[in-house]
């Protein structure tokens, strides 16, 4: 009875609290667009000559700062914020290519701050709105739903999938929750898929400042893998003063006491065209095509090798896939122009796996993150014969097999191929035969497999990256 009574007690309260509006409820689409809108303007960007570079959207966080994409400014020389009739100058003031999250201040701007929020909360399925500029459309609504939350490979979030539909145009734009706190900054979508599209984290504007001093600070030191010639920028007399970000209270004390040198706006530019320096892994050398077999991406990369520069390779997980990302025009005008930062995003999106950047240019980048050396198994691999390199594919012609041999060098390890004496050849890969009662191992059953398909003797030529093969007197003519 006591029970029943304090449930009943603390229902009654609880009924009470709600109707004296104590729990926060969401605000309607038309109150929240009507309270945010103010705060979401439109970037535009020009070159030296005043010609106009991009137009974009940018969101007010803090009195006269404003949050926006890096590709919407890129290679700016003047950046102005727009809304209605109104017209302010903005100024680079933090910057994270990497992150594609850049911060301007438009000292004189009159727009009130939104309430930032939390991605870390989000959950899929979570209403989510955006307002932003698609396609020069001046504040434009839009609703949907948190279709995924995409993870890098330290489970970290990076990326927010939403059904809200953006826009050419929408970049920088703000994701807003039925509270109407900033969330995220709208960045890309894909065009051949519907309602398919994305933003970054707010939580990365945290960190914000200090990658941009660390950016900042590689820049001036020259360490961009570029000559100090090369890293020296020209100042216009006019230019946009950037006041450069401080230092934080973690750094160590500068070797030259005193005022910081003002950076420009075109210094900061420079950044945007010279992200974070390559550096070699040591993994393979950059012609080293045989180092890719294990995944089973031969034939992408050679494509690479010949695609023009700025590349980018990524191999997708477990050998499943490559993707190549060149030059500094995607076909997504929403997409960074720098092909080693959209190059991984782009394969995940695809693939709907992990990832891995491969190389850069002419440099090989790969430090692998788990065990990738050659297949064994239990039972002990064949030692290589000296008779080919695994790459030499004219090697296979005389046996009238090179077309087999060119599909097996596209598959991952583990893998084995076989030849007949007529010039049939076999492929077995992977560790799931169909044969449930055949080795796991291909290099142990495929002799097997293909002297009962061909009804003849086969011949084990190669193994993963090895050749193995021993020409047998029946063969040894062809030699």
């Amino acid at each position: 009875m006591k029970t029943t009574v304090q449930r009943a007690v603390c229902l009654g309260l609880l009924s009470a609290y709600m109707a004296c509006g104590g729990l926060v409820h969401a605000e309607s689409p038309d109150k929240l667009y009507a309270r945010l809108a103010p705060s979401v303007w439109r970037v535009f960007s020009f070159d030296k000559a005043g010609k106009g570079l991009s137009q974009g959207s940018a969101v007010v966080t803090a009195k006269g700062v404003l949050l926006t994409n890096c590709h919407v400014i890129s290679k700016a020389a003047k950046i102005v914020v727009n809304q209605r009739n109104q017209n302010f100058p903005a100024q680079l003031e933090h910057i994270d290519v990497e992150r594609d999250l850049c911060q301007l201040r438009a000292a004189e701007l009159p727009a009130a701050p939104v309430s930032i929020g939390d991605a870390a909360q989000l959950v899929v399925g979570q209403k989510v709105y955006t307002i932003g500029n698609p396609v020069n459309m001046e504040q434009t609504l839009s609703d949907g739903l948190v279709s995924a939350l995409r993870r890098d490979k330290e489970n970290q979030l990076s990326l927010i999938q939403i059904s809200a539909p953006i826009s050419h145009g929408s970049s920088g734009g703000g994701l807003f929750d039925e509270n109407g706190n900033l969330v995220g900054i709208t960045s890309a979508g894909i065009d051949a898929a519907q309602n398919l599209n994305f933003a970054i984290p707010i939580n990365w504007v945290k960190e914000l400042p200090a990658r941009s001093q660390a950016a900042l600070e590689r820049y001036r030191t020259g360490n961009n893998a570029q000559s100090t010639a090369q890293n020296t920028v020209p100042k216009p007399a006019a230019t946009i003063a950037v006041v450069s970000p401080p230092v934080g209270s973690g750094s160590s004390p500068s070797p030259s006491p005193g005022p910081r040198p003002v950076v420009t706006g075109p210094e900061l530019n420079e950044i945007l065209k010279r992200p974070t320096p390559v550096v070699e892994s040591g993994f393979a050398d950059i012609n080293d095509i045989a180092k890719l077999d294990q995944f089973g991406v031969r034939k992408g990369y050679e494509n690479f090798l010949k695609a023009e520069k700025p590349r980018a390779f990524a191999i997708v997980e477990g050998g499943t896939g490559w993707w190549i990302s060149f030059g500094r025009s995607p076909k997504n005008p929403a997409s960074s122009p720098d092909p080693r930062q959209r190059v991984v995003k782009d394969c995940e999106e695809r693939y709907q796996k992990p990832c891995y950047l491969y190389a850069i240019d002419d440099q090989v980048v790969f430090k692998p993150s788990r065990d990738i050396a050659a297949y064994t198994g239990a039972t002990p691999l064949p030692p290589a014969s000296g008779f080919a390199s695994i790459s030499d594919i004219s090697k296979l012609e005389k046996f009238g097999v090179r077309v087999g041999y060119e599909v097996f060098l596209n598959k991952p390890f583990p893998r084995a191929f076989a030849i007949t004496a007529d010039g049939k050849s076999y492929l077995s890969n992977g560790t799931n035969p169909k044969n449930p009662e055949s080795s796991p191992e291909p290099h142990v059953r495929i002799l097997g497999e293909c002297e009962r398909y061909y009804q003849r003797s086969c011949y084990l030529y190669a193994v993963n990256g090895i050749v193995v093969f021993r020409p047998p007197k029946e063969l040894q003519s062809a030699n």
